[in-house]
């Protein structure tokens, strides 16, 4: 699934289950950061010699280490189990989503290695939607959508995973325009 995806998800998770910004953070990047593991491509397309994204991608972030790491950084820094769990159910979702939604634009499947470094045992699902594949860009829009009626209705939108002070900004522009193309 596409990053945008993995955040619009873990945020409307997040924005249910606490009041307290730190941890809507927590538990929205915890739906996020997995990808981290994807940066390498920028490496290989801007050296053209390494593989890095073939080799670490689904690797390094998609395993139950990266797991325990987030949920025990969650939970002491918000100094809540609460948050620490969430934070975990938020990582899930991104497996349980890539594994739906997480063959290659050329087809290829891109297997998880939940279980590394202990095993390279593959999971993967024959059935996986290709990134290109209309189910991403039917769940994208129906993600987005509801991002916006849920802006609207709370006064909060997914920059706030970023920053309140620019949440703000988002959400004034975003009620100017809102408000002016109502009436």
């Amino acid at each position: 699934m596409t990053v945008p995806c993995h955040l619009f998800i873990s945020w409307h998770l997040a924005r249910q289950i606490s009041p307290d910004v730190k941890v809507r953070r927590w538990v929205g990047w915890a739906g996020v950061l997995p990808d981290l593991d994807g940066l390498g491509l920028l490496v290989d397309r801007a050296t053209g010699r390494t593989n890095l994204y073939e080799d670490w991608h689904h690797l390094l972030g998609h395993n139950f280490l990266a797991a325990i790491l987030l949920m025990v950084l969650a939970a002491g820094f918000c100094r809540s189990t609460k948050a620490g769990a969430w934070a975990w159910v938020s990582f899930h979702l991104h497996m349980v989503a890539d594994l739906i939604s997480g063959r290659g634009p050329d087809g290829s499947t891109w297997p998880l290695f939940y279980g590394w470094p202990l095993t390279r045992r593959e999971w993967q699902w024959d059935g996986q939607w290709r990134l290109d594949a209309w189910p991403n860009t039917a769940v994208f829009l129906t993600l987005l959508a509801w991002a916006l009626a849920a802006t609207d209705r709370s006064g909060r939108s997914p920059v706030e995973l970023i920053s309140t002070r620019l949440d703000k900004k988002v959400i004034g522009a975003f009620r100017s325009v809102w408000t002016s193309r109502r009436e």
